[in-house]
């Protein structure tokens, strides 16, 4: 799991509409939150997501945005967003790459938030830096058997 102060894994991922995104491209829009989940339709992937459309408001006006990660390919992606009326990027990760860059001994993290300014009391991390995102989502798991392919 990455820790407080590591510099964060760089990636390059198509999202459900088939735009190119890395990381450096999205923090250059400002605050994220990249958070990583193991499959479109589940039942807990789906609250997660629909959770995050749902708090959307409440994220602009604390200046983040949401992108979400998974080995789905996009157009897995495209339908789960627009079954569930997602209002942000899905990048398809289907070789794992940031998936595995952003885990250590097989647990990942849900989400991670990244900001352009350094930390402060009750604030995130620099935009270079990570950690565990405290909101919602507060836990690490391990892979499902069909994730570890």
């Amino acid at each position: 799991m990455l820790k407080k102060g590591t510099q964060a894994p760089e990636f390059d991922l198509v999202d459900q509409d088939g735009k190119r995104h890395t990381l450096q491209s999205l923090l250059a829009k400002g605050p994220l939150i990249l958070y990583f989940y193991p499959a479109d339709f589940t039942p807990g992937c789906t609250k997660e997501a629909c959770t995050f459309r749902d708090l959307q408001n409440d994220l602009v006006r604390a200046k983040l945005r949401v992108v979400g990660v998974s080995p789905q390919d996009a157009d897995s992606h495209k339908k789960f967003a627009a079954k569930h009326n997602l209002n942000f990027p899905l990048l398809a990760d289907p070789d794992k790459q940031a998936v595995k860059a952003y885990a250590e001994n097989g647990v990942r993290l849900s989400g991670i938030v990244f900001n352009d300014v350094p930390p402060r009391k009750g604030g995130v991390g620099s935009y270079s830096y990570a950690y565990q995102y405290q909101y919602h989502y507060q836990y690490a798991y391990k892979p499902r058997k069909d994730e570890e392919k």
